[in-house]
């Protein structure tokens, strides 16, 4: 595990019942290109029982209008205590 913060790595706490719209907005509040009207695709990234990274799609947020993907749940899309959220801006 790295103790340094990457490039554009966002650190947040949030609760289970946090949506991706929510999730979404956090990562606009801490990054300016995600302010613009962009869509945020968002995956889960965790650790498997082999020790290996798996990634799975969670869904697309666009920022500048609803999408059928906001309303989705952290725990809905399986997300655990450890897990990580990658999220890719996207014009």
């Amino acid at each position: 595990m790295h103790t340094k913060s990457l490039a554009n790595e966002l650190h947040v706490y949030t609760w289970p019942d946090a949506t991706l719209r929510e999730i979404a907005e956090l990562v606009q509040d801490g990054n300016d290109d995600a302010r613009k009207h962009n869509r945020l695709a968002i995956s889960l990234v965790y650790i498997d029982s082999r020790g290996k990274f798996v990634v799975k799609k969670a869904g697309i947020v666009n920022t500048s209008r609803k999408s059928p993907d906001e309303d989705k749940t952290l725990a809905a899309i399986g997300f655990q205590n450890g897990d990580f959220l990658d999220v890719a801006i996207l014009n």
